[in-house]
C-alpha cells in the first residue's frame, strides 16, 4: 500500500506499517525524521512499523499531519489488518479442528434448513458455530460437555439405548431458534388454566396442518411457544419445557418422535403440566433413572388425567370391556379421540400394543 498523488492504493493483507514505510519513501523522510515530526521515539515508530504497536487514535491524527491522508483511514487500515489476522486464525482453528463436525447431525440440520448445505468440514463447522451463536470451538465444547438434561424437563423413552448429546443439543438448539421466532404475550398462569379445556378440545380433530397453528395461537396467548423439531439421530427425546431467560416466555419443545396422535397429545400435556405444576424451577436433570423423579409422576399423571377424567377412567377400567366399539363409545362420551384412549390403555398394560393398532393415527415428515 502507498500513498500516490494523495491517493491511497489498499493491501488489507499486509502490515498497516508497510504503508507507513512506503509513504515515508514517497516523501523522502526517514523514521528517524517521522518520529520527530509526530514528537514521539523513533522505537515507538520501530514498533508501529513492524506490527508490535496497533495504530491507535493518537498515532492516527499524528500521521495525518504529516502524510495529509485523514485519520480514519490509518485506523481503517489497522482494523481491516487486524480482522484479516483473526480470519486467518479462524480458518486456521477451523481446519485443525474440522472432524469436530462430524460429531453433529449436519446432513439433518440442513435438510431442516437450519445450516447451510455442505460438504465442507471446515465450512460445517464454522455453520454449527453460528447455529449455535457461539464464538469459537472451545466455548461450543464447553456448551456441548455440560449436561443438556439440566436445562429443563425432559419427556423421553425407555430406550436402552445412550443419549447422543450433539444431536440432543441440537435438537434443542433448533427448538430455541423455532421458539425465538413465536410472538408470544406475556406468561399467565392464571390464563392458561382457564384454556386448559380448550387445548383438550383441540386433541380431536387428528390432521396435524389444521390443530398445530391453532394450538401455537392458543398457546402464544398464554405466553407459551410450542414448537416442533423432529428427532435428530439418537436424540432419544419426546418433549421438553424450558424458559427462555429473562423473558416471561415458556417454550414447550416436541419431536413426535413416536409418530402417532394419541403421544403427541399425551406428550403435549405432560409437558404442559410441568409449566402448570413446576412453575419455572429447573425441574431436574435426567439420568439413567429417568421417569422415576416426583416431578415427572406428577406431569405423567396431570397430563392423564386432563384427557381422561380420573373417576370417567376408572369406571371404564372396572367395566373391563376394551373392544373397540366400547372403547369408541367410552371416547364419545367424554369427548375425547379414541386413540388417546387406546393408548392409555396400552401404556397401563391393559392392551398389547399391537391389539387395535389400525385406531392410532400416525404422521410422517418428510425427510
Amino acid at each position: 500500500m502507498a500513498i500516490k498523488m494523495y491517493k491511497v492504493e489498499t493491501d488489507y493483507n499486509s502490515l498497516p506499517g508497510d504503508t507507513i514505510r512506503e509513504s515515508l519513501e514517497e516523501i523522502n523522510m526517514t523514521q528517524s525524521e517521522l518520529a520527530e515530526n509526530m514528537g514521539t521515539t523513533r522505537k515507538h515508530i520501530s514498533e508501529v512499523i513492524s506490527g508490535k504497536t496497533r495504530i491507535l487514535p493518537e498515532t492516527a491524527n499524528q500521521l495525518e499531519y504529516v502524510f495529509d491522508v485523514p485519520a480514519k483511514f490509518w485506523l481503517n487500515l489497522q482494523l481491516q489488518y487486524d480482522d484479516f489476522l483473526e480470519k486467518k486464525r479462524n480458518e486456521k482453528e477451523l481446519e485443525e479442528n474440522n472432524e469436530y463436525s462430524k460429531k453433529f447431525p449436519y446432513t439433518e440440520l440442513s435438510k431442516a434448513g437450519l445450516v447451510p448445505n455442505t460438504k465442507n468440514k471446515s465450512e460445517r463447522l464454522d455453520n454449527i458455530l453460528k447455529f449455535f451463536r457461539v464464538s469459537s470451538i472451545e466455548v461450543l465444547k464447553k456448551k456441548i460437555n455440560d449436561d443438556p438434561l439440566s436445562i429443563g424437563a425432559f419427556r423421553a423413552s425407555d430406550d436402552k439405548f445412550k443419549v447422543n448429546n450433539y444431536s440432543l443439543h441440537s435438537w434443542l438448539q433448533a427448538g430455541i431458534i423455532k421458539a425465538n421466532n413465536i410472538e408470544t404475550e406475556d406468561f399467565d398462569a392464571k390464563k392458561l388454566k382457564t384454556l386448559i379445556p380448550e387445548f383438550r378440545r383441540l386433541s380431536l380433530e387428528t390432521d396435524i396442518k389444521k390443530f398445530f397453528p391453532k394450538l401455537q395461537k392458543l398457546a402464544a396467548s398464554t405466553g407459551i411457544a410450542v414448537v416442533i423439531v423432529p428427532e435428530l439421530p439418537k436424540s432419544r427425546v419426546s418433549g421438553c419445557t424450558r424458559w427462555l431467560s429473562p423473558y416471561p416466555k415458556a417454550v414447550i419443545e416436541l419431536s413426535i418422535r413416536q409418530k402417532t396422535h394419541d403421544n403427541f397429545w399425551f406428550t403435549f400435556f405432560h409437558e404442559l403440566g410441568h409449566i402448570v405444576l413446576h412453575k419455572k424451577s429447573p425441574f431436574f436433570t435426567i439420568n439413567q433413572e429417568y421417569g422415576k423423579t416426583n416431578e415427572e409422576k406428577e406431569a405423567d399423571n396431570w397430563a392423564a388425567n386432563v384427557l381422561i377424567p380420573k373417576k370417567s377412567w376408572e369406571s371404564f377400567i372396572e367395566k373391563g370391556d376394551f373392544t373397540r366399539k366400547s372403547i369408541e363409545l367410552f371416547a364419545n362420551s367424554i369427548d375425547i379421540h379414541e386413540d388417546i384412549v387406546l393408548g392409555r390403555l396400552q401404556n397401563e398394560k391393559y392392551l398389547d400394543y399391537r391389539q387395535l393398532s389400525n385406531l392410532h393415527v400416525r404422521y410422517k415428515f418428510a425427510k
